[in-house]
């Protein structure tokens, strides 16, 4: 199971997850997002942040950015999804959740709804997708509602000024 320890919001909680983030914790993330409107939730592997983002997408009719195309599948495989890739002919919608790679965000107007970054410390990488992953984060810097998710989130991640809530497991804690 996992805990949570809060960053930079001034709440003092120790909370802690006996399943998973989806399970436990998404309505306590959707009143923080709704409070914050830009936040990182940072997790362990295996504690159901990419699960919680796919509840979340569906219930805000969100746009999901991801950096490799085996993720891609993990979003699309649920019908509710739009895939938009290079090898997709899905076009971007307003009306259903969407997931796309990082190089196809520059493309497109989010207006101001919510963008979801799934594995965001890759943005900060020496990867081939480099260049996009750069230019995906220039234009989060101002995107009005945005949530983070990484295991890792590198130092970089402060330049955009999130509310962190950063989940551990109970045997870190220890």
């Amino acid at each position: 199971s996992c805990g949570i320890d809060i960053l930079r919001n001034q709440e003092d909680n120790d909370l802690v997850i006996n399943t998973y983030l989806s399970e436990d914790y998404k309505d306590f993330i959707i009143d923080k997002y709704e409070q914050f409107r830009r936040i990182l939730i940072s997790a362990p592997t295996g504690c159901g942040k990419t699960e919680l983002a796919i509840q979340l997408a569906k219930k805000y009719n969100a746009i999901v950015l991801v950096p490799f195309n085996s993720m891609l599948n993990l979003y699309s495989k649920d019908k509710d999804f739009v895939e938009i890739s290079s090898s997709s002919s899905e076009q971007y919608t307003e009306t259903k959740p969407v997931v796309m790679l990082w190089d196809q965000a520059v493309k497109y107007d989010f207006k101001d709804r919510l963008v979801i970054s799934d594995e965001t410390h890759l943005w900060f990488s020496e990867r081939d997708f480099r260049l996009s992953a750069v230019k995906t984060f220039s234009l989060a810097k101002s995107w009005k509602n945005l949530i983070c998710i990484s295991a890792t989130p590198s130092a970089e991640i402060d330049l955009l000024n999130l509310t962190v809530f950063k989940f551990t497991h109970k045997r870190e804690m220890i």
